[in-house]
């Protein structure tokens, strides 16, 4: 893992000398051959210089994990035929800038072994879409992308004439990591939803009327939500009130706050434990999915944190960490059983 930008230098180095020890077979390696996993998560959101991530993956051919702080600058670089990383398979990157080309989709023509694709944005996608199917990939993560129009930030939503419908035949889980525009939101599920088992959103209210009726409609086998969410915004309105969905059976939420008021506590739990069970009849699993937020509880709020797991006991609810280690130990209500959640 790369935290700081001095560092970076340091890698490169490294990855770049060669190892002590002689192969049994093909001689001396470098380091970088050894590596399968990098995360670059720089301070203060330091943009990443594409040139470098080059360098970087010409150093680790059999890197397997590649996490990327933003791009800056041009991205010919990054998305060249270079860049070919042969045994990639989850990749997460930010793109700071909308993409004039076609050359992401190059890069996943390129990469077929891929399961988790970041997709970058486009601001002047083609009208024909690609003709290809990747079915190595099974995860999409759509990242918070700012845009500036006349001085001003905004977000810029993701075009889905770019993936049509077949493109990604495999995909069970997407993630979106900002409050999507509710067109560009429906297209991409009336689009990709069909096969969905899992979706993350972050949204200014969890159970509203339109998200469970677009859910509903467009992704029948999806059991599982899971929500980043202000910690205030779970109560229903009465006349914006849902249709239970009775597929969900897990639940997640991760308040969009590092810390919690003790009013802001208390409000997160009693909605989740007043509205999770009515709104999710077959809720067996409740996901607090952000391991800070749980230390924040369980160091500063533990009372009521162990109020609400006990809670949640009661209700025959298990409630799990981002890992799906158990934090409780729900009882079985009469007449049903806890399934196993599928892995």
């Amino acid at each position: 893992m790369v935290l700081k930008p001095r560092g970076l230098q340091a890698v490169l180095e490294t990855f770049g000398s060669e190892t002590t020890f002689i192969e049994r077979l093909g001689g001396s390696r470098k380091l970088g051959d050894y590596v399968k996993r990098i995360d670059i998560l720089l301070e203060g959101n330091y943009p990443l210089d594409p040139s470098t991530l080059l360098q970087l993956c010409r150093l680790t051919p059999n890197l397997v994990v590649l996490t990327t702080p933003p791009f800056r600058g041009e991205l010919e670089t990054l998305f060249s035929d270079e860049t070919v990383i042969p045994h990639l398979r989850y990749l997460h990157a930010t793109i700071e800038r909308g993409i004039l080309t076609r050359m992401p989709l190059n890069f996943l023509a390129s990469h077929r072994s891929l399961r988790l694709y970041a997709p970058p944005r486009f601001e002047n996608p083609t009208q024909e879409g690609p003709q290809d199917i990747w079915a190595s990939i099974q995860e999409l993560i759509f990242p918070c992308q700012p845009s500036y129009s006349d001085g001003y930030p905004s977000v810029r939503t993701f075009i889905t004439p770019e993936f049509p419908a077949g493109t990604f035949p495999n995909l069970h889980t997407v993630v979106f990591l900002h409050n999507e525009s509710p067109l560009a939101f429906d297209s991409f599920l009336a689009t990709h939803g069909k096969s969905l088992r899992t979706i993350h959103v972050q949204v200014d209210r969890c159970f509203t009327r339109r998200l469970f009726e677009t859910l509903t409609k467009c992704c029948p086998v999806l059991h599982e939500i899971l929500y980043s969410v202000n910690p205030t915004g779970l109560d229903v309105d009465d006349d914006d009130k849902p249709v239970p969905m009775p597929g969900i059976t897990t639940v997640g939420f991760q308040p969009v706050a590092h810390q919690l008021t003790k009013y802001e506590r208390k409000e997160f739990f009693d909605d989740i434990l007043f509205w999770t069970p009515k709104l999710f009849p077959n809720v067996r699993t409740i996901r607090i999915f952000s391991e800070a937020i749980i230390l924040h509880f369980q160091r500063c709020h533990t009372k009521g944190f162990n109020s609400f797991l006990e809670s949640c006991n009661s209700l025959g609810i298990r409630v799990e960490d981002h890992f799906r280690e158990p934090l409780n130990s729900p009882r079985l209500l009469p007449n049903e059983p806890m399934d196993a959640d599928p892995a």
